[in-house]
């Protein structure tokens, strides 16, 4: 599981866009700061940037209101420029202390392949250059049981393929599991007629926790 400051903390979270009914991207200080503070007095404790490093105000609203923070990178590739976008993620938000883990990519079938093995490693090398404190990860939906996947992560994160994560976990014992986004634990029902799976995985011991898309529309 996750350990804050020595004590076994589970991680109930949202992801969200960086968007706000009416305005978009355009978000002001007191916009963020409502955000997270509505998402605080609804019991989260986490908030993932989905699916790009947010406005700075964010971060500093997650810092005050104690949302433990998966900032994510946009553009997986390994040139150049999404290189420099890794490199200014963490240099700008190293020194938070909401950000719980750097993840470099979002729902990217590649990283099934060699090729994508290969660049998480070239982002996850500069990112560690920088900041060797955090884990790395990034938010998978395909190929999750491919050959030697994830053997270079420091955390799994898993988008929604929850009932598989027993299994997941006997091939990584290792390494913790979370979900990097999941359903809404009330008024879905599972193919085995259960309600709210996500939510009760999150609270397996070998996972972290999760992030339940979306708060906001």
């Amino acid at each position: 599981g996750f350990f804050l400051n020595g004590r076994n903390v589970t991680i109930y979270g949202f992801a969200n866009h960086m968007t706000h009914l009416g305005v978009g991207e355009a978000m002001s200080d007191s916009m963020r700061e409502y955000q997270m503070r509505t998402l605080r007095d609804m019991g989260s404790n986490g908030f993932r940037c989905a699916h790009s490093p947010h406005g700075e105000g964010t971060y500093d609203w997650c810092d005050r209101y104690g949302q433990l923070m998966m900032d994510e990178n946009r553009i997986f590739h390994s040139s150049d420029i999404c290189i420099d976008e890794v490199e200014r993620m963490v240099k700008r938000d190293r020194n938070h202390p909401s950000v719980i883990m750097w993840s470099l990519y979002n729902e990217e079938d590649t990283v099934t392949h060699e090729t994508g093995k290969r660049i998480f490693n070239t982002l996850a090398a500069k990112a560690r250059r920088l900041d060797d404190t955090r884990p790395m990860s990034g938010a998978t939906s395909y190929g999750v049981f491919s050959e030697h996947a994830h053997d270079d992560y420091d955390l799994i994160g898993i988008n929604h393929e929850t009932a598989y994560f027993d299994k997941l976990h006997s091939f990584k014992p290792g390494k913790p599991i979370y979900c990097s986004e999941m359903i809404s634990p009330v008024g879905v029902k599972s193919s085995d007629g259960v309600y709210g799976l996500d939510a009760r995985v999150s609270e397996k011991d070998y996972v972290i926790g999760g992030f339940h898309f979306t708060a906001w529309a």
